[in-house]
């Protein structure tokens, strides 16, 4: 029994000492007050849209979204994949911006950043934000 245990225990040590586990790589936005307007850019083979809010309530939940995704660093290459690509960005009172790229239901980063993978039912949630804003 106890080479059992044993063995179990070496094998979550083994686990976690490789990466294998799920290890969180969160962005976190932390004032939402200094957000004056969020732009979402989409792009797709057959569609480019671009749509905005200044209104406080979505910024909030824009920011509340963003914040709550586990997200984990990725081997995947997103080259390989195809979807929908929202560019989302943040344009602070300071005149500066900072841009996030949101992509096919299964990666997100701050643009000219790694690739982190978010979870498929996370991600569903940001179409029905999305259709909420208003065209520009």
């Amino acid at each position: 029994m106890k080479k059992i245990i044993y063995s179990c225990l070496l094998i979550t040590i083994l686990l976690m000492v490789s990466g294998c586990s799920y290890k969180k790589d969160n962005i976190i936005i932390y004032n939402t007050k200094n957000i004056i307007k969020i732009t979402i850019k989409t792009q797709s083979r057959n569609d480019s849209t671009l749509k905005y809010t200044e209104n406080e309530n979505k910024i909030i939940e824009i920011v509340n979204y963003i914040n709550g995704l586990e997200l984990k660093k990725t081997r995947k290459n997103p080259n390989e994949y195809t979807g929908m690509t929202y560019t989302i960005i943040f344009d602070f009172d300071d005149a500066t911006s900072i841009e996030y790229d949101h992509f096919g239901n299964m990666f997100f980063r701050e643009a000219g950043k790694g690739w982190k993978e978010m979870l498929y039912s996370q991600a569903e949630e940001f179409e029905s934000i999305y259709k909420s804003l208003d065209n520009k």
